[in-house]
């Protein structure tokens, strides 16, 4: 059964898809930018088998179609909008309706669906703000969330949006927060 991720042609959806490719699994990858011809061309010479949507990860009706099309048994909501002050200021609305408008489209659909056994969404470091980075050690139990940035704030609000549907639908959800990612 193919696994569906939504930012599949973001930095961290390619290498996801790339390491699931890798492993010989069908990829089902959502975006609203092609992939890259790059990977493409990377992705054809490993063993899983890559499937392409170009779509907006917000629009509920393209995600529920993926889902009917594919049938995916696995959901990674990677789609998202990292926003420095600039982009905050130009256009905040598109920073939520991607961070957890994107990620509410995609669990509610694989509740729709039925079947999906596991959905991992990948949240940000970011929602501790500055209590992550004056921290010795950062402690998920109890070092404080304070997102400064709208990206925090709506990678928390898309943490929390994701953890509430999970629980009324009963999909198994864990939240990833990912540090400073960087690579080839």
């Amino acid at each position: 059964m193919p696994v569906l991720v939504t930012g599949a042609a973001g930095f961290v959806g390619l290498a996801l898809v790339e390491h699931l490719l890798a492993r010989g699994e069908h990829v089902v990858g959502l975006d609203l930018a092609p992939t890259p011809a790059d990977a493409r061309d990377a992705f054809a010479a490993l063993p899983g088998r890559f499937e392409p949507i170009v779509a907006d990860a917000r629009d509920a009706d393209a995600v529920r179609d993926a889902f009917a099309r594919h049938a995916p048994d696995r959901l990674g909501t990677l789609a998202a909008v990292t926003a420095d002050a600039a982009r905050e200021r130009a256009a905040p609305r598109a920073v939520f309706d991607v961070n957890v408008g994107g990620a509410i489209a995609a669990i509610a659909a694989a509740a729709a669906q039925g079947g999906v056994r596991r959905v991992v969404h990948a949240s940000s470091g970011s929602v501790y703000g500055a209590s992550g980075a004056a921290a010795e050690v950062l402690r998920e139990d109890d070092t404080p969330l304070r997102p400064e940035g709208l990206y925090g704030i709506s990678k928390l609000a898309a943490e929390q949006a994701a953890l509430r549907l999970a629980a009324l639908h009963g999909l198994d959800l864990v939240v990833g927060r990912l540090g400073t990612c960087f690579g080839p």
